[in-house]
């Protein structure tokens, strides 16, 4: 059974963001409404109070790195800060660390990056940096040593795309 408060909160969420309001018992109801509010500015706030008290731990965390990606990068800390402590949080942590250096690949193609820190990267960031880099050192790179088959030919490919 879920929190009173935690449903009152989550139907006047599904309310603004245009669903019908059920009993969200099932986490597929409640993670139906958290997409549509990632999708919409005016219900970030609202989404991340709710994504604290989620009660499925899996839900809460899928929801977080899924928000992650999608907001401004002044909101990842809140969005990171509602989780609970613990390996949910760890987890949306890491991915915000990664969502830096993507931010900074992608809008600043001139920021060097040494072999070495990539090497460290996720396999996530490394997929995300073959897909969307422009920076031919980073894509010589993840061709060549990216950690799987479709990351290397991702890399591969944007290269060429972009014309190198």
């Amino acid at each position: 059974m879920l929190e009173e408060t935690f449903v009152r909160d989550l139907r006047k969420l599904a309310h603004d963001v245009g669903l019908e309001a059920g009993s969200f018992e099932s986490g597929h109801d409640r993670w139906s409404c958290y997409r549509r509010a990632m999708r919409l500015p005016g219900a970030i706030d609202q989404l991340i109070s709710l994504i604290g008290r989620e009660p499925d731990n899996t839900i809460a965390a899928s929801v977080s790195l899924s928000c992650l990606e999608q907001v401004p990068g002044v909101l990842r800390e809140r969005v990171v800060s509602a989780l609970p402590d613990g390996y949910s949080q760890d987890l949306a942590r890491a991915r915000m660390a990664d969502l830096s250096v993507l931010d900074d690949l992608v809008s600043r193609s001139s920021v060097a990056f040494e072999s070495t820190s990539m090497e460290s990267w996720s396999q996530w960031l490394q997929l995300r940096a073959a897909k969307l880099s422009s920076s031919r050192k980073v894509l010589e790179y993840l061709a060549s040593s990216g950690v799987t088959k479709r990351i290397r030919r991702e890399a591969l490919a944007r290269a060429k795309e972009i014309g190198g």
